[in-house]
């Protein structure tokens, strides 16, 4: 999410249609992520300008979502991940990401898968680091809403998620 803030957050009651900076919405974003949890229960999560999340990023066209997110997790973090199930599907309904790099406000949808790694040793990226955080301590780092309903989710739930605004 470089170059990416929250412009405003609306109730979550509200549809596009009632929202009233719905007119300023010009894009929608497709991104994958990816739960890894080792062995021992630790979760693989990345650390950018000190917000936590886990790794993850846009889908770029001609890419599966699948090779969207193996790629964005190696180049993140350094692990070679295998891909085991859905966590869900996640849509920003109510907020507004502003994409400042280019000058446009839109929505994001997230499919977050589940995987297992199976190589590599979490190495730093840029300036953004990586590394295994056990279970017990996601809750005290900072990390946007949105990422925390994701990854909340993800540890608790055996089932996928379908956004219900989808329905």
């Amino acid at each position: 999410m470089t170059g990416s803030r929250i412009i405003r957050r609306v109730s979550g009651d509200d549809t596009l249609t009632q929202n009233p900076i719905a007119f300023a919405v010009d894009t929608a974003r497709l991104c994958a992520a990816v739960f890894v949890q080792r062995g021992d229960g630790a979760v693989l999560l990345i650390c950018r300008s000190g917000s936590w999340s886990m790794p993850g990023g846009r889908h770029e066209l001609g890419e599966s979502l699948r090779d969207t997110v193996v790629r964005n997790t190696r180049e993140e973090t350094g692990i070679a991940v295998h891909l085991s199930s859905l966590v869900g599907i996640f849509i920003t309904a109510g907020r507004v990401i502003d994409e400042t790099s280019n000058d446009k406000a839109g929505q994001e949808c997230t499919i977050v898968y589940r995987a297992e790694p199976v190589a590599g040793e979490p190495t730093p990226s840029g300036n953004d680091r990586s590394e295994w955080v056990p279970v017990g301590g996601i809750a005290d780092l900072p990390m946007d809403p949105g990422q925390r309903e994701r990854l909340d989710w993800a540890v608790i739930q055996p089932e996928p998620h379908i956004d219900v605004s989808m329905l």
